[in-house]
């Protein structure tokens, strides 16, 4: 997994910190699609994973992916502690302020949880346990709710769970 050079600062720049190893007070996943025009964008892997010990892996954000599943790991040290789309949008570097995300205007974007559209920005949306969020931008997907059930389907191991 390549690491960001400027990863660190965006984690620290959405007030995350950034941790040796996963967080132990709070562990769940929650699934993210997003699409623009009516295609996917893949959710890359290794986001929220920091190079903080001078070319050695050596930090992640309580919010991270692993790999391209879209799946977000919340893994904190503090049971209960809440974190936003927004936090991992940015720390992804697609959300720049509230003004654009992925280069297009946040007023175009529209933000679907469980199937059900939000009405507020990314700020608003707070990640839970089996979330599924589909971030659309232009034409949906499908003529219905995006919704992608997922995670709340899957039976796989997380991979830090061994």
């Amino acid at each position: 997994m390549a690491l960001q050079p400027d990863a660190a600062d965006r984690i620290r720049g959405v007030g995350l910190p950034i941790l040796a190893n996963e967080g132990t007070g709070e562990h769940f996943h929650a699934h993210l699609d997003m699409y623009v025009d009516g295609k996917a964008v893949s959710v890359p892997a290794g986001i929220g994973f920091a190079d903080v010990n001078q070319g050695q892996s050596g930090g992640r954000s309580p919010v991270h992916t692993h790999d391209a599943s879209g799946i977000i790991h919340v893994e904190a040290d503090t049971p209960g502690e809440r974190f936003t789309l927004a936090q991992f949008l940015r720390e992804w570097g697609v959300l720049a302020g509230n003004a654009t995300i992925g280069g297009h205007p946040a007023g175009e974007w529209s933000v679907f949880v469980n199937g059900t559209r939000s009405q507020g920005p990314p700020d608003t949306v707070v990640l839970h346990p089996k979330e599924e969020i589909a971030l659309v931008q232009g034409t949906a997907p499908y003529p219905s709710r995006p919704h992608t059930p997922s995670l709340r389907t899957s039976t796989r191991p997380c991979p830090e769970q061994h």
